[in-house]
């Protein structure tokens, strides 16, 4: 090769070196604010789930101390404010739907009490301002068969967890009530609804955007 071409080649190759450096740098930017962003949302989103999981707890205690403010043969004991047995003898007639309707007033979401019918030896809502799909209050469904809780609680356990009522989802939260015998003779039912977490979560994320971007 020539002086002459080598004089004309070397602008083109410094081009061709800046431009790749640009790309570079440019790809290392995205990179890193891609990890910015995924960093956040993880840290956000893991944040939500320990909210949702303290709002869920807040929400049982509530219900569980509006029962036994209500009936004075109910037990309940908490451990570190989280309701750890709920014991009462029998479960009593529910004429109205006062108690679910006096802790939802006070937490939000929604309440259930369940009987355990030995007959149908299903789980049945007694009172509760959970609605079904034509607005009205679902007194008499039962827990469906194959809903999550149903193992867990029958061995005595709480369950909590996402669950679909009625076609809309819930983040819940099933205490059972047991006799002092510790058999499971009923069930304290909260739940908050999925699509008021995700609003929240999404305007948390909203809110966080600008910061992630300065960041980056």
């Amino acid at each position: 090769m020539t002086r002459s071409a080598v004089r004309k080649f070397l602008p083109a190759l410094k081009l061709k070196l800046g431009t790749k450096a640009l790309i570079g740098a440019a790809l290392v930017i995205a990179m890193n604010t891609a990890l910015v962003i995924g960093a956040g949302y993880w840290s956000l989103t893991s944040e939500f789930a320990d909210r949702a999981r303290r709002d869920i707890e807040t929400n049982s205690r509530t219900l569980a101390l509006a029962f036994a403010e209500t009936y004075k043969d109910a037990k309940v004991t908490l451990k570190d404010g989280v309701v750890s047995r709920t014991e009462i003898p029998d479960i009593p007639e529910l004429k109205d739907h006062a108690i679910v309707d006096r802790a939802v007033s006070y937490v939000g979401g929604n309440a259930t009490l369940f009987v355990y019918d030995d007959a149908a030896g299903q789980f049945v809502r007694r009172s509760t301002n959970v609605k079904k799909e034509n607005g009205e209050r679902a007194v008499g469904t039962q827990l469906a068969a194959d809903h999550p809780a149903q193992p867990v609680l029958r061995r005595g356990q709480a369950y909590q967890g996402p669950a679909v009522l009625f076609g809309k989802s819930f983040m819940t939260s099933y205490f059972p009530m047991v006799n002092p015998a510790g058999k499971v003779i009923g069930i304290l039912y909260v739940g908050i609804p999925m699509a008021q977490l995700d609003a929240m979560l999404t305007q948390a994320i909203e809110a966080a955007a600008p910061d992630v971007w300065v960041s980056s």
